[in-house]
């Protein structure tokens, strides 16, 4: 482990402990040079807004060319906005990137 501070243990421990909306606000205050570090910081968001019931917010903020975490996050709110409705739909996505993954992993 190194010694480099936890840029996200805030808003990390926050989500954790289901307190979404200081979650968001510690995200919005977050400013990072680290593409990687960007991408789990929404991820986290995103994810506190699920946990707030904003699923339209999520579906329409996160485009198809986002990263493969953020797409997933955006199906889960999709399927979470109507479970009945968008199961089918959700289990056939995640059959297809289990699939394309599997295959980008059997090419190595």
């Amino acid at each position: 482990m190194s010694g480099d501070p936890d840029e996200l243990y805030t808003l990390r421990n926050r989500f954790w402990l289901g307190n979404y909306q200081m979650a968001i606000a510690e995200s919005n205050n977050l400013r990072l040079m680290n593409d990687e570090l960007k991408g789990e910081k929404d991820e986290y968001t995103y994810r506190s807004y699920i946990g707030l019931g904003q699923y339209d917010l999520v579906e329409r903020e996160i485009d198809d060319d986002a990263p493969m975490n953020l797409q997933a996050v955006k199906l889960l709110a999709k399927y979470l906005k109507d479970p009945a409705k968008n199961k089918e739909a959700a289990l056939s996505q995640c059959d297809e990137w289990m699939e394309k993954y599997a295959n980008r992993a059997d090419q190595s």
